[in-house]
């Protein structure tokens, strides 16, 4: 029997550092690819920004693909680590309501304590027969509005308590340290006469002059306590000012140290009272689509009055442009749109879109639909259009009126004209005749009274800076036609796709549309909304993240809108600041979309309502009813 000589035996260990080597190889080759990548792309960008034109999509390398999938270490080193050891993330500041908003709670949180009844809870008393307004009992909203008032009324009578506790306990560990200190210093003062060499004399700190021992004390609770409201974003991470909870939805209150607001409130208290208040709200294709906007129409005009459905363009030049109680639809008419305009005129209108036509098949219909709770009949059309030389004759019609209007005019500039018809759910039509150019830039449709009539005034893919490009002149004449009371200026998101943007120059850009905001009417109001949170998905990761600019954004436009004397509301900390479109987005249902920039129809109702509370709780601050 012969016996096999032995097999030689693998060298384990030298096989395993050849795959180690191989895979720290591959593993820094990939990052090194990547960075490049990254870059190449940051610098794209930045050309891209700066000739305000989008960037062409590129084909994915060989070697960039390759790179991805050798990328095999995570970016967090603390996934490298049991889960027992890692850092637990930070608990959220509020929990998230993903039921939809209930108007009349809303309303009732800033209502009921002055006594006033809102135009929801009121009915169809103030109404005429066949106006649709549905009527809404009282009676069976009260023991819910009684429940929820016990409950505003136990938070408060909690919240009393435990200050109170507190400032108990505090009271006597102060005693009791005064207690110690006065036995120590007898103590002292007992040995001195036999060890004086040993005694420690029991000294006072040193105390600046002018200064008593009540401001020492207030001075350093002052810095033992910081600010609950918050001053701004020091860093990109950190949390949010304080948000708490009133009629169901997140509060986060308006910051207005120069009582920029109070005019606007003054105007608002007479809204019942015939007095037409007007609100101009600026944005991008957030406002466009009327998400936001829609919830603060409807709950101001529930609360004070309706005044109509507001400036609206005269076409759609985007498929999810539309109006919360209007249907709106344009045939045949080329829309030149201030972000993307194939005109040499800069003549945009208000709403940063005009609308041309030569064809007697053009037209525009919009038709006003009915609203729950809401008298939504209206009576008044102001068309706003371009009178230039060589124009069109316009047909018009409105309700049963109907004129032909020519726009001829010796001089290039904005006009407008006013129909009257009688109270009632109209539809408007306009087409041109056919003998030359019609160019129109907006209609309000709005009844005769008093009430509020809230602009949505949004153009996607629009930024502050644009506004700056507009006809000067022709912007400032349409907007003094509208006598606004209050201007909101809700810009960001678009500002966001430069990564690199100059914070110093975007801040100029805010105070130039400021200036140009207050040459209409001085006296005006003016609020700046910052940005939602907008995240992208991290290709290494997967993971959700905050877009790092968009804090910075927030922080240049706090500090831009207080010293300009304008007042701030972030809607990057009423929804939870940094991280918190990943909640949304991760909500059930959904608040926020797939895009990870824009929320969606529940969401959208949120924060709307949100914004509505927190500009009604310093209304009620001010004193208003």
């Amino acid at each position: 029997m012969s016996s096999e000589p032995p097999r030689p035996q693998p060298k384990a260990t030298l096989t395993f550092f050849c795959v180690i080597f191989l895979a720290v190889g591959a593993q820094l080759w990939s990052w090194s690819v990547l960075a490049r990548h990254k870059h190449a792309e940051l610098r794209a960008l930045k050309s891209s920004a700066e000739a305000d034109a989008p960037e062409a999509p590129k084909a994915e390398s060989l070697s960039l693909w390759l790179a991805r999938r050798l990328d095999w270490a995570p970016r967090d080193p603390s996934l490298f680590l049991p889960r027992l050891f890692r850092e637990a993330p930070p608990a959220p500041l509020f929990d998230l309501p993903t039921e939809d908003v209930d108007d009349d709670r809303v309303l009732y949180a800033f209502s009921a304590s002055s006594g006033e009844p809102t135009e929801a809870q009121a009915g169809a008393s103030e109404s005429t027969q066949g106006s649709g307004v549905a009527e809404l009992s009282t009676n069976e909203r009260s023991a819910e509005l009684d429940s929820t008032r016990d409950e505003v009324l136990a938070q408060v009578k909690l919240k009393a308590q435990r200050q109170a506790k507190s400032s108990q306990g505090q009271a006597k560990s102060a005693q009791g340290q005064a207690k110690s200190a006065q036995g120590q210093a007898k103590s002292a003062q007992g040995a001195q006469g036999s060890q004086v060499s040993r005694v420690t004399k029991l000294q006072e700190p040193e105390r600046p002059e002018g200064r008593s021992g009540e401001d020492l004390k207030l001075s350093v609770q002052q810095e033992q306590e910081p600010n609950a409201e918050g001053s701004g974003l020091k860093s990109w991470k950190e949390r949010p000012r304080r948000v708490r909870k009133r009629g169901g939805v997140p509060l986060l209150s308006v910051e207005d140290p120069n009582g920029a607001l109070r005019p606007f409130f003054k105007r608002l208290a007479l809204a019942k009272s015939g007095r037409k208040v007007r609100v101009m709200h600026y944005g991008d294709s957030l406002i466009a689509g009327d998400y936001v906007t829609s919830t603060m129409r409807r709950l101001l005009q529930k609360r004070f009055g309706y005044g109509g459905v507001g400036y609206v363009l005269a076409g759609k030049p985007s498929p999810w442009y539309g109006r919360t109680g209007l249907k709106l639809k344009a045939k045949r008419w080329k829309a030149d749109r201030a972000t993307r305009s194939t005109s040499k005129l800069s003549i945009y209108g208000l709403g940063g879109v005009s609308f041309r036509s030569r064809s007697r098949g053009s037209y525009v219909r919009a038709e006003v639909e009915e609203q729950a709770q809401l008298d939504a009949r209206v009576d008044r059309l102001e068309l706003h259009y371009l009178a230039q030389p060589k124009g069109g004759q316009l047909s018009v019609r409105f309700g049963p009126s109907e004129r032909v209007i020519s726009t001829t005019a010796e001089q290039l500039g904005p006009a407008r004209v006013l129909i009257e018809a009688p109270l009632g759910l109209h539809k408007v039509e306009l087409k041109p005749v056919g003998d030359g150019e019609v160019r129109l830039l907006g209609m309000s449709l709005e009844r005769s009274g008093g009430g509020v009539v809230y602009d949505a005034l949004g153009l996607t893919g629009s930024r502050a800076q644009q506004q700056l490009k507009w006809d000067r002149a022709t912007w400032i004449q349409q907007a003094k036609w509208r006598q606004p009371d209050l201007f909101v200026i809700h810009y960001g998101t678009n500002e966001s796709e430069n990564t690199r943007m100059s914070m110093s120059r975007y801040a100029e850009v805010l105070r130039d549309v400021i200036q140009r905001l207050k040459a209409v009417n001085p006296e005006a109001s003016c609020l700046f909304v910052s940005p939602m949170d907008r995240a992208y998905k991290d290709e290494e990761t997967g993971r959700i993240r905050t877009r790092p600019i968009i804090p910075k954004i927030v922080k240049t436009q706090r500090e831009v809108s207080l010293a300009e004397g304008c007042a701030f509301w972030s809607a990057y900390d009423a929804m939870g600041g940094w991280g918190s479109l990943k909640r949304w987005y991760r909500a059930s249902p959904p608040l926020a979309g797939g895009d990870l920039t824009h929320p969606t129809r529940r969401g959208a109702n949120l924060l709307g309502a949100m914004f509505y509370s927190a500009l009604m709780e310093a209304y009620t601050k001010s004193g208003g009813s």
